[in-house]
């Protein structure tokens, strides 16, 4: 039996990830939300509830790399809100 793939809008997504639709146009313009297809804004529900754990995870105070974020490259990079207690 085939598992029946559910789609989110802009809109959806950005209530699911809890930020706005322009931040949710960035992620898919920075290709880290990547669309069904081309020309198409929806977003396969499955890769929304993958991006909304490695969130979850990111602002997860035991989490390796704290207040962190990976780039698209792989790479580690500051979050612009990183607070230095030093």
């Amino acid at each position: 039996m085939n598992k029946k793939i559910e789609l989110l809008t802009v809109r959806e997504t950005a209530e699911y990830l809890n930020i706005s639709q322009t931040k949710v146009r960035m992620l898919k313009n920075d290709d880290i939300l990547m669309p069904i297809k081309d020309g198409v804004t929806k977003f396969n529900k499955q890769d929304v509830e993958n991006l909304k754990r490695l969130f979850e995870q990111n602002n997860d105070s035991h989490s390796p790399f704290g207040n962190m974020a990976l780039d698209n490259d792989e790479s580690l990079k500051l979050l612009d809100n990183f607070n230095n207690p030093l």
